[in-house]
């Protein structure tokens, strides 16, 4: 399986109507798809699990941009941990799905994607 690795070093916090939601700008590589900047929005933080919507763009070697728009979940495994799983729709097209783990300690998203 293919694998994608972003690390962040920020995040900006809002609230709506009781929900406590982060936007992470993330930057990283996706195999097969070259360097990859994109934003990470997670809602419902402070609690076990939530959703997040994820928005990129990549620049693969053949020069042509790959936009991303995605949705998913995330589960809290650890104090420092937690596992996604989402669906991310390419502007080839394609759709993806990726399973992943967000650490706080290392501050990176990673993981497969097929």
């Amino acid at each position: 399986m293919p694998t994608f690795s972003y690390t962040w070093s920020t995040g900006s916090m809002t609230q709506s109507g009781g929900t406590v939601s982060v936007a992470i700008p993330l930057e990283g590589s996706v195999e097969g798809f070259g360097p990859v900047f994109g934003t990470l929005h997670s809602h419902n933080m402070g609690k076990p699990s939530g959703t997040f919507d994820f928005i990129a763009v990549s620049f693969p070697d053949s020069g042509e941009q790959v936009t991303a728009q995605g949705t998913g979940e995330w589960t809290q495994v650890a104090p420092d941990r937690w596992t996604t799983v989402g669906s991310t729709d390419l502007s080839t097209g394609q759709t993806v799905k990726g399973e992943g783990v967000f650490s706080l300690t290392e501050r990176t998203w990673s993981g497969t994607f097929a």
